[in-house]
């Protein structure tokens, strides 16, 4: 293994994973983002998934409501990272576990990733500047049920999705319903990595940049412009 590089492994994995964009296991390719990340191995990821099936196996029903009571009530609730939001641990599923802090994106990943252990039908929504989650709708793409995990799992519908993307975003950009479409699971992903890409970037840490940048690259679609990117910002690691 090259210095500074993750394990092959968990890239090949994680490229297995992201290979079929209707069959794409979200938590475990969450899981292989913060392991590569981490200088963890791949077997690290089972301890994820095993986190992840404990937390289900606490919450007695079925149901939205319970959901969220367990995820965000109680003694020791996840909760939005307000006072460090940028930092990249809250975007890593290891350190999201472990703190049972993160921002909107993880603790989404996270609340869809329970819930489906439930047999809720979640999915993300790429709201701009706040990602959400919402109820799969059985008709369309639009959901009309929506958690917010990054303040406390509150339940939301269409118009409170707007008063709350103006709160995020200020008063005078346009709220568009399309805004709340479902976000497929690549598009997630790939939200994950952006982010921790511009953080890594400011940061200057270009060792974890780096793998992000690998991790980007596995994704289906990549464009050539993209790819020259990838090389123009790994050029002083070379």
């Amino acid at each position: 293994m090259e210095s500074g590089l993750p394990p092959r492994d968990l890239i090949q994995r994680f490229s297995e994973i992201v290979k079929s964009p209707m069959a794409v296991s979200l938590d475990e390719a969450w899981a292989r983002i913060g392991a590569s990340l981490q200088g963890l191995q791949a077997t690290d990821t089972e301890t994820v998934i095993r986190g992840l099936d404990d937390i289900a196996a606490r919450i007695a029903e079925p149901s939205v409501e319970a959901l969220v009571a367990a995820l965000f009530g109680g003694s020791h609730p996840f909760r939005g990272n307000q006072a460090d939001y940028y930092a990249a641990s809250n975007s890593l599923v290891h350190r999201v576990l472990e703190r049972r802090i993160g921002i909107p994106i993880s603790l989404s990943i996270l609340t869809i990733e329970v819930g489906r252990r439930l047999g809720l039908d979640l999915s993300g929504v790429g709201m701009p500047a706040h990602f959400i989650v919402g109820v799969t709708p059985s008709v369309g793409f639009i959901p009309e049920l929506f958690i917010d995990p990054f303040h406390g799992g509150q339940l939301l519908n269409l118009e409170q999705c707007q008063a709350l993307f103006h709160r995020v975003v200020g008063q005078h950009q346009p709220f568009d319903r399309l805004f709340l479409a479902v976000t497929p699971t690549l598009g997630i992903l790939e939200r994950v990595l952006n982010n921790l890409k511009a953080i890594y970037s400011r940061n200057g840490d270009l060792r974890s940049l780096r793998t992000v940048m690998i991790l980007r690259s596995r994704l289906p679609g990549i464009g050539a412009v993209e790819l020259d990117e990838f090389r123009r910002l790994m050029a002083p690691l070379n």
